[in-house]
C-alpha cells in the first residue's frame, strides 16, 4: 500500500456498501417474494444467505484478479472492498449464531418481588411493630 492508496480503499468499500445496501433493499421491499429465491436462499442457520456471499465474493474476486493481472490499483480497490464485506459478513455470523443458540446478553428483567408486609403472614408482628 502506498499513500495515494486511501480513495482506492474507500471507493472499494462504498461500491461494496452500495451493492450491499441495494440486496437489502430489494429484499426489504417484499420479502415475501424474494423469500427462497436466488440470490435470497438460506445456507444453514448460522450462516448468512447466498447475497452476503456474493458481496463478499465481489471484492475478493477484484484482489484476486488484480494481484495475478499485477495492477496494483484493481487489488487496492479490491481490499478496500474487502474491508467492508469481512465486517459484514463477520457481523451477520456472530449475530445469527448469538440468536440460533438462544444466549440473552444485556440486563435480564427483575423478578417482581412482594412489598415486605406480603411476604409474612399477618398474624405474625414485623420488627417494628414489636
Amino acid at each position: 500500500m502506498e499513500k495515494g492508496d486511501l480513495p482506492l480503499l474507500l471507493g472499494g468499500a462504498l461500491l461494496t456498501g452500495a451493492i450491499d445496501g441495494a440486496m437489502e433493499i430489494v429484499w426489504y421491499t417484499n420479502p415475501e417474494k424474494w423469500s427462497g429465491k436466488f440470490p435470497y436462499i438460506e445456507t444453514i442457520p448460522q450462516l448468512p444467505p447466498v447475497d452476503d456471499w456474493i458481496v463478499l465474493a465481489i471484492p475478493t474476486v477484484l484482489t484476486i484478479a488484480g494481484h495475478v493481472a499485477k495492477k496494483p490499483e484493481v487489488k487496492t480497490f479490491g481490499i478496500g472492498g474487502l474491508l467492508y464485506a469481512l465486517g459484514m459478513f463477520t457481523h451477520h455470523i456472530l449475530m445469527r449464531t448469538i440468536y440460533y443458540s438462544g444466549v440473552k446478553f444485556g440486563r435480564q428483567p427483575r423478578r417482581y418481588e412482594l412489598p415486605l408486609q406480603a411476604r409474612y403472614p399477618p398474624e405474625l408482628p414485623l420488627i417494628k411493630e414489636i
